[in-house]
């Protein structure tokens, strides 16, 4: 899931940017957060994302669409979920895994 999570970022940050993984707990709960100073994932589309095969319309990288459903279903089986919001950078996106 995490591999999933940073490989996605890196791939969508522009090259020379910064991808900030960070764990913690807050709350009672424990946390993942990946930051990326990359396009990011419109509203509109960020539960459709984990759907099989989905991809972002007119997106220029490769991909099968299979990696963030894969992702959401790890964190599920482990009492997870993930949120996407947009990133502390301008563009960019945060993942955030609660479990």
């Amino acid at each position: 899931m995490i591999d999933n999570l940073v490989g996605n970022a890196i791939k969508h940050s522009p090259m020379r940017s910064t991808v900030l993984v960070s764990l913690g707990a807050e709350n009672g709960q424990l946390f993942v957060t990946v930051d990326d100073e990359g396009t990011g994932i419109p509203v509109e589309y960020r539960e459709k994302v984990f759907e099989r095969f989905f991809r972002l319309p007119d997106s220029p990288h490769e991909g099968s669409g299979l990696g963030l459903g894969i992702a959401e279903s790890a964190a599920h089986i482990h009492g997870g979920k993930v949120v996407f919001s947009d990133g502390p950078a301008r563009p960019g996106l945060r993942v955030m895994v609660t479990f």
